[in-house]
């Protein structure tokens, strides 16, 4: 897939350099055709301006070719019908001076004068201009002063680029080409024999809360579990939260809990509550990096307020983990005790250390239902 892809990008460079290698050509070709018309439309005034004077002044070219194309030019409708025998001679006006056929004949000159002196472009080094242009060659004078750095930029000259030549045939270099900078995700190219090997998570897990539900609960997680059989399958997916297999393991076994989990039994508690009215208190969950960004806004005027003044409720009797690895589910029995509509009585709820299994397992439970969800 890599080497195609590569194929690609070296094909899009040749036919982007073989368009502009053409667009250069087409202006080429542009500029060619307007010279050959500049100078038809010269030459055509040249032969008007060699017309008049071997008409008028005949006798000043005395060269073999220039009479011969003088007669050439001379030549009119009128002269071919006087070198039949029977043609009456043509008739001349001797009267008509000279002295006008020399001033037409001026006139024409200083036409053609006037024409090509336009065509001709200024010497750059001529005048004014070439004299600045020769002052800025010369090397500057660094001086220091508190408004200046000691140093001038000098102005690079643009030059214009000349019209690329195509190649015939393209040159090979004993060098590699340079490497371009790789970025996003990198392919990498994989034989086809190549097995891909999954991480198979246990189908059945004998988990400690199993004899501590019921077994229809029991048997629904056994049937989840093999139906989810890789490790890195999302089983709960909402929003930004995301539970894999590998993590429902840790919550069925006796391990630490993620983010994760806690968010999950919290989206949970919103839909219970909001599927059944009145059952909990209203709240509102609200992510932990909300409470970072909180307290990063809030910094700046964190130690100006006395935190002496807070009020502190104390609760005794609350439940404690036995252990150190049912923090997170202690968090969410915490969670779902303080939204309770009624006061909750803590010296019943001294159970939780014992029944933590059993907690585990229901909160797995409801994960896998809401997939089916």
């Amino acid at each position: 897939m890599a080497r195609l892809i590569s194929q690609n990008k070296l094909l899009l460079k040749k036919i982007s350099k073989i368009e502009s290698n053409s667009m250069v050509l087409e202006r080429r070709v542009a500029a060619l055709e307007h010279e050959l018309f500049e100078h038809k439309d010269q030459d055509k005034k040249l032969e008007e301006v060699m017309r008049f004077l071997l008409l008028n002044f005949p006798n000043s070219f005395k060269n073999e070719d220039v009479q011969d194309h003088a007669e050439h030019l001379s030549r009119t409708p009128t002269a071919d019908v006087t070198d039949s025998p029977h043609a009456e001679e043509p008739v001349v006006d001797v009267e008509e001076p000279a002295v006008i056929a020399e001033a037409a004949m001026l006139k024409q000159v200083d036409k053609i004068i006037e024409m090509m002196e336009e065509t001709v472009e200024e010497d750059p080094s001529a005048g004014i201009a070439g004299r600045v242009r020769q002052r800025s060659k010369r090397k500057r004078k660094s001086v220091r002063s508190p408004f200046t750095t000691g140093k001038r930029k000098t102005r690079k000259k643009i030059l214009k680029e000349p019209p690329a030549v195509v190649p015939l045939h393209e040159e090979k270099s004993a060098s590699p080409p340079p490497q371009e900078e790789k970025t996003g995700l990198e392919l990498v190219l994989v034989p086809e024999d190549t097995q891909i090997t999954y991480v198979l998570a246990p189908k059945f897990l004998d988990f400690p809360g199993r004899h501590m539900i019921s077994e229809y609960k029991c048997s629904f997680i056994d049937r989840c579990l093999e139906k989810f059989h890789d490790k890195n399958d999302a089983v709960y997916n909402s929003g930004n939260v995301v539970i894999y297999r590998s993590q429902i393991d840790e919550l069925l076994t006796s391990e630490y809990l993620d983010n994760n989990h806690v968010d999950a039994a919290a989206i949970i508690l919103s839909e219970k509550n909001s599927l059944a009215p009145g059952l909990y208190q209203p709240f509102l969950y609200v992510f932990s990096f909300h409470w970072i960004h909180h307290f990063y806004q809030d910094t700046q005027l964190a130690f100006d307020k006395d935190i002496r003044l807070w009020p502190v409720r104390p609760v005794v009797g609350l439940p404690v983990q036995a252990n150190s690895v049912d923090c997170g589910v202690f968090v969410c029995k915490y969670m779902e005790a303080a939204i309770q509509p009624e006061a909750v009585v803590w010296a019943d709820q001294q159970h939780w250390a014992a029944n933590m299994p059993k907690y585990r397992a229901e909160l797995a439970y409801a994960i896998l239902c809401a997939t089916i969800k």
